[in-house]
């Protein structure tokens, strides 16, 4: 089965920690990541201009529905172990999940300040091995793959 794909923008810490902590939840490999910036990302959101490409995060089911920000809460907590009660409550309350997104997202610089290197260096690793397996599978392009899987796991990341 192909995986649904995660957008998200990889020049930020906050987000890419998200990504990455996303897909260590994901132990069934439901999920692949995918930067906004790769070429990929814009084949897949053409249909949108670059900046509201780059506003937010996007989830792109194995369906090929896509949803983002908060409206994309429900479905990717549906894919996730355990989560069935998130994906219950977000959907029973998309405004609440939409609102809940855009205060974090306009926080996100200092959320991740609260977030150790540590972990955001993990969050870029899992982002690197899921790409990485995926790319190998051929579920995924192998030039997004081998994109992927060259970020610096400390790159912006103090």
């Amino acid at each position: 089965m192909r995986p649904a794909t995660i957008l998200y923008d990889a020049e930020c810490p906050f987000c890419r920690w998200s990504a990455g902590m996303l897909l260590a939840w994901d132990r069934a490999g439901r999920l692949a990541p995918l930067a906004l910036q790769d070429p990929a990302a814009a084949q897949l959101l053409s249909d949108l201009s670059h900046e509201r490409r780059m506003e937010t995060w996007h989830l792109i089911t194995a369906a090929g529905n896509r949803h983002s920000g908060g409206a994309a809460f429900a479905p990717l907590f549906d894919l996730l172990p355990g989560a069935s009660p998130l994906a219950r409550l977000a959907a029973r309350f998309p405004r609440a999940a939409g609102r809940l997104y855009d205060v974090v997202s306009k926080r996100r610089d200092k959320v991740v300040k609260l977030v150790p290197a540590q972990l955001q260096r993990f969050a870029t690793r899992e982002i690197q091995q899921r790409a990485a397996v995926l790319g190998k599978s051929g579920l995924i392009d192998p030039g997004t793959a081998a994109r992927e899987a060259s970020r610096d796991p400390a790159e912006n990341v103090p």
